[in-house]
């Protein structure tokens, strides 16, 4: 019914808000240098909304919070999806990037710097 689909809507734009309120959780836990704390935000974020394009920025930063920890296998998936969520986001493509250096992976590390410089020159 219209009902069901009205109702369906709030839920995801609810959904899609308390995302957003754990990712800045997630980025003063960052900024705190607390990286478990901000891994956990990140990771609860994506729980509520982890296909949607804005789910970028937050699986970009858990691959950032993953790298402090040294947790490289971690971060790459986390940076590989950012890209797949938001293919024309130049910061997630960067973020693979750095992260593709630090696995000593430099020919795709390339690959990804120069998708962000194409998308965002």
């Amino acid at each position: 019914s219209q009902q069901q689909v009205v109702n369906m809507a709030e839920q995801k734009e609810e959904a899609a808000a308390s995302a957003e309120e754990l990712r800045l959780e997630g980025n003063a836990a960052f900024s705190a240098k607390k990286w478990n704390g901000a891994i956990k935000k990140y990771r609860a974020s994506i729980a509520l909304d982890g296909s949607s394009p804005a789910s970028a920025k937050v699986y970009s930063n858990l691959a950032a919070a993953l790298c402090k920890l040294s947790k490289y296998d971690d971060a790459h998936a986390a940076a590989q999806k950012a890209t797949e969520v938001d293919p024309d986001w130049a910061k997630g493509h960067w973020r693979l990037g750095v992260v593709n250096e630090l696995q000593k992976d430099f020919l795709h590390s390339f690959t990804s710097y120069s998708k962000a410089v194409e998308l965002d020159p």
